[in-house]
């Protein structure tokens, strides 16, 4: 990838954390609400969504020399999986909140750093 690429996917990869944050966010607030109405769709879209941020945020922190615990990321989405496939929605709300929400503000960090230094 050319300079003018990697300049673009990250640019876009800092506006969709925004607009995954946000997301995962009113997932949690839906479940709190018990409206579970569209639960399904958030539940997909988050774990597609964090996987891209993820695969953008390990090609960032290359450039700038971090390293990313892939480990404790899978096991963070692990989590996620066990508690929406045992239906235990209390649980996933908890894991997005404390534990994905959080993860995506490093993501995004990352990201933001990247671009700052290319």
């Amino acid at each position: 990838m050319n300079q003018n690429e990697n300049i673009e996917i990250l640019s876009e990869a800092v506006g969709y954390c925004e607009k995954l944050y946000s997301g995962m966010n009113k997932m949690v607030i839906n479940i709190s609400e018990r409206n579970l109405i569209d639960i399904e769709t958030y539940f997909k879209n988050i774990l597609e969504g964090f996987n891209w941020v993820l695969e953008v945020s390990v090609y960032a922190s290359r450039i700038i020399g971090e390293k990313l615990d892939l480990k404790q990321i899978q096991e963070k989405i692990q989590k996620y999986i066990d508690g929406y496939n045992n239906l235990d929605l209390l649980y996933v709300a908890d894991v997005v909140e404390f534990e994905l929400m959080p993860q995506v503000e490093i993501f995004y960090d990352i990201i933001n750093r990247t671009l700052s230094n290319i």
